[in-house]
């Protein structure tokens, strides 16, 4: 893999990664993304988990690709699943981090994905084998970082909690079956959240060192106390409750 990025036609040894571009890419932007990750991501990702800075792996191979036909190429030039409808993947594998600014987005957006992507990468490295995840909770700690340090917050875990239960309570979608749901929206958002407020960070540290040496399932339970049915049960328990809340509400006669 090292030799075949070399290829790629820009390059910047940073802190945090080896950092990758294509034509349109500058090392100036590269740069960007480096001091980003290393001076407000990693400090607050740490603040939430400590045990990242434990953390001794090789750093990532973070690559930036500007357009849609530069990323059909450079992902067939270095053997990589070729994703297009994906806007940032991680290859654990491989031990890559794919950002693409394809769609014109902002560099605000760009250091939100590198932030996401980043933190799963962080997540695998700290804990173990969390590639046992289920998909709502990976997903889910890596939407709620990523956004709570765009958005400046101390408190991780309420970045994007509100407009995703609103979104739920709005909508009258069957709720899904968590532990294989792989969607990316505000279901896992909003089940993540809920499952931290209820029974914290440090329970979900533990479960997350749990999964490195047992399955997924049996870690939840530990960690947690309860099953992932069981916790599918209390989720779906708070889904009626808060749309009971929503036509409650609507209920109420207005004043003028």
């Amino acid at each position: 893999m090292t030799y075949k990025l070399q290829a790629m036609p820009v390059h910047v040894a940073g802190v945090r990664g080896d950092y990758y571009g294509d034509e349109n890419v500058t090392a100036e932007q590269l740069k960007h993304y480096d001091a980003y990750l290393d001076q407000t991501v990693m400090p607050r990702i740490a603040t939430w988990f400590p045990q990242v800075n434990q953390v001794e792996a090789k750093p990532p191979s973070i690559i930036v690709i500007s357009t849609a036909d530069s990323l059909r190429t450079w992902t067939s030039r270095l053997w990589l699943a070729y994703y297009p409808e994906h806007y940032a993947t991680f290859y654990f594998e491989s031990n890559v981090i794919l950002l693409t600014s394809q769609f014109d987005r902002s560099t605000e957006t760009m250091l939100t994905l590198a932030a996401h992507e980043y933190t799963h990468w962080l997540m695998r490295h700290a804990f173990g084998s969390t590639s046992k995840l289920p998909v709502w909770l990976d997903e889910g700690i890596a939407h709620h970082v990523a956004w709570a340090i765009r958005e400046q917050r101390t408190d991780w875990n309420t970045a994007m909690a509100a407009s995703s239960w609103e979104d739920i309570a709005q909508s009258n979608t069957e709720v899904p079956e968590l532990w294989t749901y792989t969607n990316q929206d505000s279901w896992i958002i909003a089940a993540t959240q809920m499952l931290i407020q209820t029974y914290g960070y440090d329970k979900l540290a533990r479960f997350l060192s749990l999964t490195a040496s047992q399955s997924a399932e049996a870690a939840f339970k530990q960690a947690f106390g309860i099953t992932p049915d069981q916790y599918q049960q209390l989720f779906d328990q708070e889904v009626a409750h808060q749309r009971h809340l929503l036509v409650s509400f609507d209920q109420i006669p207005s004043p003028f």
